[in-house]
């Protein structure tokens, strides 16, 4: 009979630290695009034993400057004229799961980009079945404005709203499936008690 899959010994990282990470990834050639991630600062941790039937890992990661230039300007003119900049993006998670099994839970999953909170969880069964919550509860509107980075909306600045919304969407994916697909539902709730251009 097959054994189950396992290695010699039980491994535990008790810190593994990144400080000032850059990375670059240059399509300009291909599709066009140029994403450039830099300030990447991440630590974690992670606890697996030697059956690999229970894991642990926990940590957190933060990309204090991520730009992307656009395929199409940077086809047009070879330099990034037109890009989305000043987006800052950061991940908190606790994980756990069964590798022999495919099971993992993700019951912690707190993601920011420019300040703005949103929660994940999530859940892999057999490595194939997968469920997602993310909820972003009672966000500030103006704040949400202000969060949105350069180049990505015209004439951002010249809007302004007051009030607040949060939104949950729930999904789940079989890639088992004929035909893989997301099926999710949401929900969304705004209370705009002022919006002007």
């Amino acid at each position: 009979t097959n054994a189950p899959p396992s290695i010699p010994f039980p491994v535990s990282l008790k810190t593994l630290e990144i400080n000032g990470m850059r990375v670059e990834i240059d399509n300009r050639d291909t599709t066009g695009s140029h994403i450039i991630l830099g300030e990447i600062n991440s630590l974690l941790n992670f606890d697996i034993n030697e059956d690999l039937d229970h894991f642990t890992s926990s940590g957190k990661t933060a990309v204090n400057d991520i730009i992307y230039v656009f395929p199409d300007d940077t086809k047009r003119s070879g330099e990034p004229h037109s890009a989305t900049q000043g987006i800052s993006a950061g991940f908190a998670h606790e994980l756990s799961g069964n590798i022999t099994q495919g099971d993992m839970t993700l019951s912690r999953g707190d993601l920011s980009v420019n300040g703005i909170p949103v929660n994940v969880n999530a859940a892999v069964e057999n490595w194939n079945k997968i469920s997602f919550t993310a909820v972003a509860e009672k966000l500030d509107i103006e704040r949400v404005l202000k969060a949105v980075p350069d180049g990505l909306v015209p004439e951002a600045d010249r809007l302004t709203a007051e009030g607040t919304f949060s939104l949950r969407v729930d999904g789940t994916l079989d890639t088992e499936s004929e035909e893989p697909a997301i099926v999710y539902s949401g929900r969304l709730d705004i209370d705009i008690g002022h919006l002007s251009y």
